[in-house]
């Protein structure tokens, strides 16, 4: 026999065993994220002592064995607090709570990583906090979090093997279960390999992709930008959609040779758009934006040479 053979023969068990592992991680996942990102919305209201409670409790968590919270909860934790819960609901609160400190951290660095540079530009253009956040932070943060969100339910799935120990029916589980009457532990656990290979493995494929794919934003034609263009390109929309009306705003279109960049250099940003087109007046125009700070509170100043719209704006 060969480990497709085994999979085959025994697939009505390891599909058994792959659905229980499935609530448990789908479980996880969607109760730790909501966890985590509430966390952090905390700590970003109320800094000082409960954040750096929240991170004493995060690091711990972080540099304990998985295998030892799984244990404590399941023995000497129930017993302590009078409690009788059963091995799946163990496991289930033990890997949330891995996964929601875990995914606090990544939301955590994912804000402190925050370009700050195109929230100031959002603001010099006259975006309002909902622009800015819908526009500029939630793209970015998305961005940042989400592959190594990915990457850290893979960490969960992994983990989960660890909830055989308490006679949780999931994959591992079945496999030991196979073993005791096939006895080949090497088709055996080669066939296990090759189950978390073809999930595992895609997951972690598909958080490397959106990592390549989002350093930079591709258009229809072929044409890549960086993601500072990208997030340029949405404070550009929302100026226009600001600046003219909506029937301008609806037919403009950035020509192919146009460009913008960001320069930061210490404590001063400046944007340089080039020539853009409203396809609504067929305006050609150029706008520099330059945003200067110094020892004093944080002041801005704008230069807009912009030529009248040559069409009639409504």
């Amino acid at each position: 026999m060969n480990p497709f053979a085994i999979i085959w023969a025994y697939r009505d068990a390891f599909l058994g065993g792959l659905i229980v592992t499935g609530q448990l991680v789908l479980l996880t996942a969607t109760i730790g994220t909501a966890l985590g990102m509430s966390l952090e919305a905390l700590c970003g209201r109320l800094e000082g002592a409960f954040r750096g409670i929240i991170d004493a409790t995060a690091f711990c968590v972080a540099a304990i064995p998985a295998l030892v919270i799984l244990f404590w909860l399941y023995y000497p934790g129930q017993i302590l607090l009078g409690l009788n819960a059963s091995p799946f609901d163990t496991a289930l609160f033990a890997l949330t709570i891995i996964n929601t400190f875990a995914v606090y951290r990544i939301a955590g660095d994912a804000v402190r990583d925050l370009p700050q540079q195109f929230i100031a530009t959002g603001l010099v253009c006259g975006l309002t906090g909902r622009d800015i956040y819908l526009n500029i932070k939630l793209p970015l943060l998305f961005r940042a979090a989400f592959p190594r969100w990915i990457d850290q339910q893979v960490v969960i799935l992994q983990t989960s093997l660890f909830a055989s120990l308490i006679s949780v029916d999931e994959t591992f589980r079945v496999a030991q279960r196979i073993n005791a009457v096939v006895y080949d532990p090497v088709l055996i656990y080669t066939a296990m390999g090759i189950l978390f290979l073809a999930i595992a493995g895609a997951a972690m494929y598909a958080a490397k992709y959106l990592r390549t794919v989002w350093e930079g934003i591709c258009f229809a034609g072929g044409e890549c930008e960086d993601t500072e263009h990208s997030v340029y390109l949405r404070i550009r929309a929302k100026w226009i959609r600001q600046k003219y009306s909506h029937s301008a705003a609806r037919f403009c279109r950035a020509p192919r040779q146009w460009r913008s960049g960001f320069r930061a250099w210490g404590d001063e940003i400046q944007i340089t758009r080039n020539t853009a087109t409203l396809a609504a007046g067929h305006v050609r125009f150029s706008k520099t934006i330059s945003v200067a700070t110094s020892d004093s509170p944080r002041q801005y100043s704008t230069t807009s040479p912009i030529a009248c719209c040559q069409g009639k704006n409504k």
